[in-house]
């Protein structure tokens, strides 16, 4: 009879490829995670479990969830804390009641996806309160393993991997900031397997090791490897910009996550690469008797899944089509708001009143700038463009009864509104996408 096994984050870059692999070596897989529609996509309605970690911080709230498991393995985990993300809760207060759950309920092992360089003085909130996490899983009585990953690589790709994809996708030129930063990397399918010899009985007992290849490169050499395999031509320049405009940088990408964005550019990835991400590969290998690929050999077993370097320009892209349909919309509203006068002088010929024309630009104003600053905030911003639509379509009929005219303005501004509303039904098929 197959065992149980809870899979935290079921549905990530990590957590999806765990469950590939435990199910492949046998084991009946429960996922669980806060979005149900994803988990419903990845395992039978029956062995889906949607909840939020950051909930579950009492052995109490855990034990209805552990009831019939046989093993546990957290692959949940959030980089930086923003609307939707609480570390501490997560990768803290969560684990450890997780960690005193599995006691309690006599679950037999547990297998605690963390990273390498987690300690309590680590540089980055994510290192540290994953450190937290792990420190409960060492104080217990369970049968636990600790993985570290180093920087994963697969088909697909998620953080900081997709931060690099997005580098080296770069056309000519290849910017980078870090060059000379070393870091290991780590298959993705390697990382399922080592969970599932991990859970494999006579596997030995209070386990912490990373999974890394055996020599760390730069992370130059890792962009240009990345480049090569997205079948990106080798770059004319080489880029290598200051580390101080590389930290200015991902302050931007903390603002968007700070708006409820998931930005793979972040001051906790630059820190991160800045830091670097090297490991000891002996104690897996010792433990497992596996030695894992280097990069050279992760990339020719990996070949990339179809439009990935598409997919790597588009996650670049994103963040431009986003901030300018919200220059686009917030300037013409400030500008109908400040320069009424010369929207009543275009309205004129229309034969409106004078109070009508005034309501209708200073309502379109309004609606201007609220569709504009909505759609930076990412829980709006899918909405945002719906009305971008709606309202381009809007001014386009109410343009053409009266003020037909424009149509063949020398500045076309009827015209310019179709490519407009375009690129706003591009943005939200985007923000669509997993």
């Amino acid at each position: 009879m197959a065992k149980n096994v809870l899979v935290l984050g079921a549905y990530g870059l990590i957590g999806s490829e765990i469950c590939r692999a435990l199910t492949a070596d046998g084991w009946r897989v429960v996922g669980l995670g806060r979005s149900e529609r994803l988990g419903r996509a990845l395992l039978p309605p029956d062995r889906w479990i949607t909840a939020d970690l950051a909930q579950l911080t009492t052995a109490e709230d855990w034990a209805p969830l552990l009831a019939g498991m046989d093993a546990v393995v957290n692959a949940a985990g959030a980089l930086q804390d923003g609307p939707r993300d609480d570390l501490s809760a997560v990768h803290g207060a969560s684990i450890t009641a997780l960690a005193g759950a599995c006691e309690h309920m006599q679950v037999g092992r547990l297998v605690q996806i963390s990273a390498p360089g987690a300690s309590e003085s680590a540089s980055t909130a994510f290192l540290r309160t994953k450190a937290v996490g792990d420190e409960a899983v060492r104080a217990s009585h369970l049968h636990w393993t600790i993985l570290r990953p180093a920087l994963v690589l697969g088909e697909t790709a998620y953080g900081g991997s997709a931060l690099l994809r997005m580098l080296a996708s770069a056309p000519l030129v290849q910017p980078l900031t870090l060059a000379q930063a070393q870091i290991g990397t780590v298959a993705l399918e390697q990382v399922g397997d080592a969970v599932a010899i991990a859970l494999k009985d006579g596997f030995p007992n209070n386990v912490d090791a990373a999974l890394v290849e055996p020599q760390a490169r730069t992370l130059e050499e890792i962009v240009l490897a990345l480049r090569a395999w997205l079948g990106v031509p080798a770059p004319m320049l080489m880029l290598r910009l200051p580390a101080w405009l590389g930290a200015g940088v991902s302050r931007l990408g903390d603002a968007a996550i700070a708006l409820g964005w998931r930005s793979a550019l972040s001051s906790t990835s630059f820190r991160a690469l800045r830091d670097g991400v090297q490991a000891d590969p002996s104690p897996w290998r010792e433990a497992s008797g596996q030695t894992l690929r280097a990069l050279p050999q992760t990339l020719a077993a990996t070949p990339p899944a179809s439009g990935a370097l598409r997919e790597a320009r588009l996650q670049l892209l994103t963040p431009l089509m986003i901030l300018s349909l919200s220059f686009l919309w917030l300037a013409s509203g400030l500008v109908s708001l400040f320069h009424v006068s010369a929207g009543l002088a275009l309205l004129a010929p229309a034969g409106l009143s004078q109070v009508s024309a005034w309501a209708m630009i200073l309502i379109g104003g309004f609606v201007d700038c609220v569709i504009g600053v909505a759609v930076l905030r990412r829980p709006w911003s899918g909405w945002a463009c719906i009305a971008m639509l709606l309202v381009t379509l809007g001014y386009l009929v109410f343009g053409t009864v009266l003020t037909p005219w424009l149509w063949v303005d020398p500045l076309a501004p009827l015209a310019k509104a179709v490519p407009a509303a375009v690129l706003a039904m591009t943005a939200w098929a985007r923000l669509g996408e997993r």
